[in-house]
């Protein structure tokens, strides 16, 4: 098969600067929701880090995984992360990094696997705190950390 190109408009040889690094769950159906957000925020340019459960891998906690497995699993996880917002910052020269969850998420079994929608909300703001201080202890000063949880 061969490679299909596509002609861009918008590379040109200017240095890129990005407003923000955002780290959002692929969930297809949260796509609007970050339109939504950029434009609500005004972001004209951000770099977007689209992976399964958004923020939850810099939540990660090892003490509480079942198995070896599980550890390092979670451990590339937010390796891979913090890869990505680090170059965001490197490269792009980002100065905010925005950490998504949703309600209704795979990565956390779905709603079905809270009691109710109050403990699943209650459940991804302790996630958030949790990911944004990690996230804090290992980006440079100077660098916003907001949260943003999509519900329904």
């Amino acid at each position: 098969m061969p490679i299909t190109r596509i002609k861009s408009e918008g590379l040109d040889e200017s240095h890129y600067f990005a407003e923000a690094c955002i780290v959002w769950c692929f969930d297809a159906r949260t796509s609007g929701d970050l339109d939504d957000f950029l434009t609500s925020r005004g972001f004209e340019r951000a770099d977007v880090v689209k992976v399964a459960g958004g923020a939850k891998a810099f939540a990660f906690d090892p003490s509480s995984a079942r198995s070896e497995e599980e550890i390092e699993s979670g451990l590339a996880a937010r390796g891979f992360l913090l890869s990505q917002v680090k170059t965001s910052i490197r490269l792009h020269e980002s100065k905010a990094v925005v950490l998504m969850l949703h309600v209704d998420c795979g990565g956390y079994g779905y709603s079905k696997a809270f009691p109710d929608a109050e403990a699943e909300l209650a459940h991804h703001e302790k996630e958030l705190e949790s990911a944004k201080k990690f996230l804090a202890d290992k980006l440079p000063n100077g660098i916003t950390i907001e949260t943003v949880m999509v519900i329904k």
